[in-house]
């Protein structure tokens, strides 16, 4: 059972491998860039080298932008979509699910100043359940919405311990549970 049940295992996984897409041929034309792997650069200087399907990005690839932003992921009709990295000129870099474009889903956003949040995230902000940690070591674990400590929670010490645990709203600690 165990060596038809690993052959299986090794079927459905180099089933679901990709196929390599042939290279785009000739200039960028929207009608004609499909299917295929290609390097596009935008008016604005920005860079996509990557799948293309109907003229857009759509697949695997990398978008650089002059001002040294840079995604690396997935597509799907043109927009971020599926999972990805994102990092940003001011050093932020998130790592996780994208949804038109925006954050949304389970992901990881680290600051430059070493705070870090994981968890939910919705429609670009910080929303659902997570921990955040913040660059001094303490913790925040529980619920976040709209980027704001917002329901139960519980705040641990650098080393640990529980400092407090309850209820905050709009970012404050209101009471304790």
């Amino acid at each position: 059972m165990r060596a038809s049940l690993g052959t299986l295992l090794a079927i459905t996984a180099t089933a679901a491998l990709p196929q390599s897409l042939p290279p785009c041929s000739g200039a960028y034309a929207a009608a004609a860039w499909t299917n295929c792997t290609g390097t596009r650069t935008f008016p604005n200087g920005a860079t996509y080298s990557g799948e293309f399907k109907d003229g857009k990005r759509d697949g695997r690839g990398t978008t650089v932008l002059p001002n040294g932003e840079k995604y690396e992921g997935d597509y799907r009709a043109g927009e971020r979509s599926g999972r990805g990295t994102l990092v940003l000129p001011n050093g932020e870099q998130y790592t996780g699910e994208f949804r038109s474009g925006r954050y949304d889903g389970q992901g990881r956003l680290a600051f430059p100043d070493g705070a870090s949040y994981v968890g939910d995230f919705r429609k670009g902000a910080i929303s659902g359940r997570g921990t955040f940690t913040f660059a001094d070591g303490t913790k925040y674990v529980g619920e976040i919405w709209n980027g704001k400590l917002n329901g139960q929670g519980v705040e641990y010490r650098a080393d640990g311990s529980i400092l407090r645990s309850g209820v905050w709203e709009n970012g404050l600690f209101v009471r304790r549970e």
